[in-house]
Order: C-alpha cells, then structure tokens, then sequence
C-alpha cells in the first residue's frame, strides 16, 4: 500500500498565533523577537516585515532599520503551546497517527485511511478548512510519499495552499530546489562545505555517489544520498504518553519578590502533587519553568529519589528547584510546575531502625517528615470533600499576605 504522509505547517506560526488573538495585527508588519536588547534576534516575522527584508535570524535592530513601522512583540509560549495542542487536536480528527512538532507543524500518516475519508488531497483540504474554521489559521499542506516530501513540499507553499507530489515523481520534484532545502542541510559547517563543492541544487547533490559523499560527510553522506533521492523510511511516531502532572500560572501582576514565587509555586505543586496521588503514584521527577517579563524561559529539573509522593517532601525540592529556575535578574510572568517519572507508590516496613537508616545514607534525612503519608491523606479527603482550595499548608499562604502587604 503506498504511502500517504500529510504535512501542515503555519507560516510564521508566533505571528499568526498573535494575530488570531489580536486582529488589529493582520495586515501589519510584526515581528516576535525576545527583548530589544542589542543580541535580540527575530523569531518570526509577517509578510508585510518580510517584504521590507526582515527574516527570521535577523539582528533585530537591523531588521527595525528596514521597517521602522514593525511592531515588536515577545515570545509567549504559553499561547504558542496551546495554539499547538490545538492544532494537534484537529489534525487527529483525520488520522490515529499524528506526529505533531512545535511552531504550528504537523505530520498526518493517512495511508490506509482512504475508505473512511476519502482521498488523501480532500482529506487535507478538509483539515485545512476546519483549522481555518475553528482556529482562524490557514496552513500550508504538503502531501507526498514520506515526511521528507511532504515536509519540503508545505515548507514551499506561499500564500495557503496545497501541494501533492505524486509517487514516483519525488526525485524530480527536489531536483531543481536549492540543496538548503533538504532537512540534512541544516548545519552552517555543511552548508559551507556543500557550498565550496560548487553543490548548488539538490539534482547536483544527487550526481555524487555514494562512497564520495561518505567520504566528505561520513555518516552523514548516506543521509544526504537519500535525501537527494527522495527517500525516507522514517515513521509518523505519535508522542509518547507519559503519565505526568502539571499546573501552571499567569501572575496577575509580574514580580522578582522570592516570597511570593515560592508560595505561587507550592499551591501549584500541591495541586500536581494531589493528582499524583490519586493516581496511586509517586514522582520521581520535578521540572519548575518559569518565563520573565521579556519572555525569556528558564526551567529546572530535580531528580527524586526515592520517588516522593507527600507534600511536605516535595516543598523541601522544590525551594532549591525554584531558586535555580529564577536565579535570573528581572520579573517573573508565568510559573509552572510538573511531577514525571512517576511510579507506583507504596510503603515498605524497615528493617533496621530510623538511625542505622541514617547512617547507611551517609547521614541524609528519611525521604520525608516522620507522619507526613498520613498527614497527607487527611489533607487529601478534605480536599476531594470540600474542594482542592478548601484547606493548604498555612506557610505558602503566610508568605503571600506578607508579600502582598509588602
């Protein structure tokens, strides 16, 4: 059975998204690009910057210099992230196997689906309306035999539309396009390299057989060769679902004040914490992300172990995890906490004491408060009676008033 891979891509995905929440934007160069300082690049840019010279990459005040009329946004990714799940969202509508990528990208594998949807060109024309329905975005399509073709053929496309490469014409659709088309061709040390062996077009890169171009690329050569060709045997992998638990927050207002990131973070580890929990689990892992004003991310990971499920265990993680994440000078927008790597939990008697525990440990503390996996339960009933807000450790919400007052 041949092969049907759908590919959709948002162009410039940050500005599209931006413009959907804002439509005063559309029409308007706009470019998204994280701070004004004098290392700040863009990220995304509309057509109407794109068309006074500004790309993506691009020193951002050199790209001002040529449109001196652009509205400069920052990064939000959170907004980025749930434009993503969206799309991702509509696209399984069409097919069991989506490979969704970040920045508005997406591969479909619609082979096989063909007597419940139609042909493969109807079914990618119908997801692009729903998108352009539901999320008021319009991707490129790209429909080929393999996720290189399809990729290559979205990546062309301008204004929305959609391009079908047929089978058996895959070589001859790559031949005459610039060889920085091909994924392989992303280095800039390659690039160089292909550009000092006069190799212009992909149809020039596939003149050179095989040996010559291992012995320039190494293992790379074989890649580049079949790329060149238009091979690809790479699969549409599905994400992996990994049972984790997150919680996130806007600050209503954007602070550096220690006190009141460390309360904001405990209420959201509380929440994860419980939903771990009731999973009968136990996290092995904490991540804290934190984005600042200018939209810088910056996040953390600890490892726990053993795998922590109580609260009071996790809160000593967390004041480390969280100092790391915001060590950075400036205000914080946004936090979020996870709990991964989760395992089932249980308690195991001990065979010797708490003090030759101790001491095999090399002095470190039990993995938590003596009574805290009872404690833990109380708090767990009352809140699954009462609701999750109805009762919290009185230290986070101490901090906050006192930082609130400050």
């Amino acid at each position: 059975m041949d092969r049907q891979i759908l590919h959709l891509r948002v162009p410039a995905f940050p500005v599209a998204i931006y413009q959907v929440k804002d439509p005063s934007l559309r029409g308007r160069p706009v470019i998204v690009s994280a701070g004004r300082g004098p290392r700040a690049v863009v990220l995304s840019a509309s057509p109407q910057a794109g068309r006074e010279g500004v790309r993506r990459g691009m020193a951002l005040h050199d790209a001002l210099r040529r449109c001196r009329t652009a509205r400069v946004l920052p990064p939000d990714p959170v907004l980025f992230d749930r434009a993503d799940r969206a799309l991702a969202g509509i696209l399984a509508r069409f097919s069991p196997l989506i490979e969704p990528r970040r920045g508005g990208r997406l591969f479909a594998d619609l082979t096989g689906t063909g007597r419940l949807l139609g042909k493969a060109p109807d079914v990618a024309r119908a997801a692009q309306k729903e998108i352009e329905r539901t999320l008021r975005l319009g991707p490129n399509a790209g429909l080929g035999t393999n996720m290189l073709i399809s990729g290559v053929a979205a990546r062309l496309l301008r204004p929305v539309s959609l391009l079908d490469v047929e089978r058996g014409r895959e070589a001859d659709f790559l031949s005459p396009l610039p060889v920085g088309h091909l994924p392989a061709v992303g280095a800039q040390e390659e690039g160089r390299l292909l550009d000092e062996l006069n190799i212009r077009t992909v149809s020039d890169l596939a003149a050179i057989d095989l040996p010559h171009l291992r012995a320039v690329f190494g293992e790379r050569g074989g890649l580049l060769y079949r790329q060149a060709r238009g091979i690809d045997p790479t699969p549409v992998r599905p994400p992996e679902r990994t049972p984790a638990a997150e919680a996130d927050e806007t600050l209503a207002e954007d602070t550096h004040d220690d006190a009141l990131l460390a309360a904001r973070a405990r209420e959201l580890l509380e929440r994860c914490a419980a939903r771990v929990r009731a999973m009968g689990m136990a996290a092995g892992r904490l991540h804290v992300t934190a984005r600042y004003s200018d939209g810088t991310m910056a996040s953390r990971r600890t490892a726990l172990s053993p795998p922590l499920p109580g609260d009071l265990s996790l809160f000593a993680r967390m004041e480390e995890t969280l100092g790391a994440a915001t060590r950075r000078r400036g205000r914080v927008r946004y936090l979020r906490v996870r709990l991964d790597r989760l395992s089932p939990a249980f308690r195991q008697g001990l065979l010797f004491g708490e003090g030759e525990m101790a001491a095999a440990r090399g002095g470190q503390p039990a993995a938590g408060p003596r009574g805290e996996p009872e404690l833990t339960a109380a708090l767990d009933r009352i809140r699954g009676r009462f609701g999750g807000g109805s009762i919290g450790f009185g230290r986070g919400r101490k901090e906050e008033r006192a930082a609130g007052a400050a």
